[in-house]
């Protein structure tokens, strides 16, 4: 049942909400004041890895888009992101 998921979609609605958060996002990271735009990057990328990966498994898509995150991308939270994203792949293995 966990194969025939859309994880894409599930992923471009994340980050479409969070393009629309966006600003504020950014508002809140009193730090840097750039996490939200770090986050919609992150699921940008998490949504075009899973996309990609259409014709695999949900545990296939979600390892493969871990490893785009470890890849492409330096922040800390996309590291955190892709520690989460390979577990989940384990879990629907």
């Amino acid at each position: 049942m966990a194969d025939n998921f859309d994880l894409s979609t599930v992923f471009k609605a994340v980050t479409e909400a969070l393009q629309e958060n966006q600003s504020g996002l950014d508002a809140a990271d009193e730090y840097n004041g750039n996490h939200g735009t770090h986050m919609v990057e992150t699921f940008n990328l998490i949504q075009k890895a899973v996309k990609s990966k259409s014709d695999g498994s949900a545990s296939d898509q979600l390892a493969f888009a871990s490893q785009q995150l470890r890849a492409n991308t330096t922040s800390g939270s996309a590291k955190l992101y892709a520690e989460g994203l390979e577990d989940a792949a384990k879990q629907f293995q």
